[in-house]
């Protein structure tokens, strides 16, 4: 971790950068996201959920042909989607955000104009309701499918109007690519977006970053992506952010053995890919590769989160808002894991004050009573 000596520098970067409009353009899904405990059992004034995705699996697996019926304690409805949740971290800590999503048809739904001021929205879409099992180890999402099997890249240009995209992107430091797994069109979409927008505005130096999602459904397409992605690298800086399981769907893809750790993974994803930083993270640790070499540092680990659906999204963040900043890797590293504890620990996205503090606060071997005001 930081030690306290080295927190000033940090904190004046990323303050100077809150204050300075650094423009980040997100797209492209929209969820209503319905966030549930699962309950095991107890009188209703003491209720006890299961704590994990195995105890609620071997509960299922239980039952055999019996059928049954479960209570679910309902903790939140919020936005939902990689894009919404990305752009309104992003806003917190201080970013122009133009987020371009499926949001609402013909208005934007009424939780999405709940995001942050610095956000503006941009729909082509209603959103997709969802459904989150959430546990101490994690989630389980239950969504529905239609309109993330029928959306394409002409229901984004034409939705949202190729000229507005291309003034949008046009003034893009950041650009993120979200949710590859569950839109079923999203290599053509990042495609067209590519061909038809980036293309036709005058090139500058982003960072570009690429959020898979659950990829485990599109093996087929993952070569068209990697040609994306490495297409993208040249001019850009190109930052693919993945999970543990994202990584072993890669890794499965590339035909890889490794002995599971995440530096294996990583090292291994890293030789076949080519993107400038390639990150993996676990609830423990989050490691990266570049031309440089390997950075790793532990995260600011919750054994018991108020919400995990999210995590990662505020990681991207977190990573892409310090790399804007001018922090070096394993700095950015450090940033994104704790703007994504800041998350799972209090249900909100933290700014950028709550953010310095809380760093303040862990170089100085305390965490704060109070992560983040309610």
């Amino acid at each position: 971790m930081m030690q306290p000596d080295q927190i000033d520098d940090i904190a004046e970067k990323l303050a100077a950068l809150s204050r300075g409009g650094a423009v980040a353009v997100i797209g492209f899904d929209g969820f209503i996201d319905t966030i549930v405990r699962v309950v095991s059992g107890g009188p209703d004034e003491a209720q006890q959920h299961f704590a994990t995705k195995r105890a609620f699996g071997e509960k299922l697996v239980a039952l055999g042909r019996a059928n049954a019926s479960f209570e679910l304690t309902e903790v939140a409805t919020k936005i939902g989607g990689n894009a919404p949740n990305t752009a309104h971290a992003c806003g917190r800590l201080g970013l122009q955000v133009e987020c371009i999503g499926m949001l609402g048809r013909p208005e934007i739904h009424e939780l999405f104009a709940g995001m942050h001021a610095n956000c503006r929205l941009h729909s082509f879409a209603p959103p997709t309701q969802t459904t989150a099992l959430e546990f101490d180890d994690g989630k389980v999402l239950l969504a529905g499918s239609r309109i993330l099997r029928t959306v394409d890249w002409p229901a984004v240009r034409d939705g949202i109007g190729l000229e507005r995209l291309r003034a949008l992107y046009a003034d893009a430091d950041i650009v993120g690519f979200t949710n590859w797994g569950e839109i079923e069109h999203a290599t053509a979409i990042w495609e067209g977006a590519e061909a038809e927008v980036l293309a036709a505005i005058a090139p500058r130096r982003r960072i570009v970053f690429f959020d898979l999602a659950d990829p485990r459904r599109r093996q087929a397409e993952f070569a068209r992506l990697f040609a994306l992605i490495e297409r993208l690298t040249a001019g850009n800086e190109t930052v693919l952010s993945l999970n543990r399981n994202e990584a072993q769907a890669v890794a499965r893809h590339l035909a890889v053995v490794t002995d599971g750790s995440l530096e294996q993974l990583g090292a291994a994803i890293h030789r076949a890919i080519r993107v400038d930083t390639l990150i993996l993270r676990d609830p423990f640790e989050a490691l990266a590769w570049t031309a440089a070499g390997q950075d790793r540092t532990p995260t600011f680990h919750l054994a018991a989160p108020r919400v995990s659906t999210g995590g990662g999204d505020n990681f991207n963040a977190g990573y892409c808002f310090a790399r804007r900043a001018g922090l070096d890797t394993r700095a950015a590293l450090l940033v994104a894991s704790a703007v994504a504890r800041l998350y799972v620990g209090n249900g909100e996205s933290p700014d950028c004050a709550q953010l310095v503090d809380f760093l303040r606060a862990q170089a100085a071997g305390a965490t704060p009573a109070r992560e983040v005001a309610q």
